[in-house]
């Protein structure tokens, strides 16, 4: 198991009706594999506040783990075809919500790997969103 610094680029597409956000992150961090199994460690900054929150992705074929501490605090549990419940922590509080995973893609390639996620996000038995992730992990 070999730690190697990469180029990490996230595109986060959330729509919420007809309405559609789009973030990207790009950030340096490590990744390690062992066993079919990635993990994927970086720092996010808030870009008014200068705030930190370390990021770790864990992720398999069928499922990821997104641990986020610091500015935002949550534990996202990313399962194919499965509801997770999780408390996502902002400044402005917490929120319940569950996940509903419809996919998880990995394309691993020489140089780079690409994670992708599309899930739907639930607050109180309500549909709030749909969200699409991309993870590109350049080494």
């Amino acid at each position: 198991m070999s730690r190697e610094e990469v180029l990490i680029e996230i595109k986060s597409i959330q729509k919420v009706g007809d309405q559609e956000e789009n973030v990207d992150v790009i950030a340096r961090g490590f990744h390690t594999a062992e066993n079919g199994e990635h993990f994927l460690e970086y720092d996010e900054f808030d870009n008014e506040t200068d705030d930190k929150t370390e990021n770790t992705i864990r992720f398999t074929e069928n499922k990821a783990e997104v641990v986020r501490k610091g500015n935002m605090t949550g534990n996202l549990t990313f399962e194919k075809g499965e509801k997770n419940e999780t408390i996502y922590s902002t400044p402005f509080g917490d929120l319940n919500m569950d996940i509903i995973t419809n996919d998880i893609q990995i394309d691993e390639k020489d140089k780079q790997i690409n994670l992708k996620i599309v899930y739907e996000l639930f607050a109180q038995n309500e549909k709030v969103s749909d969200h699409t992730i991309n993870v590109s992990i350049k080494k």
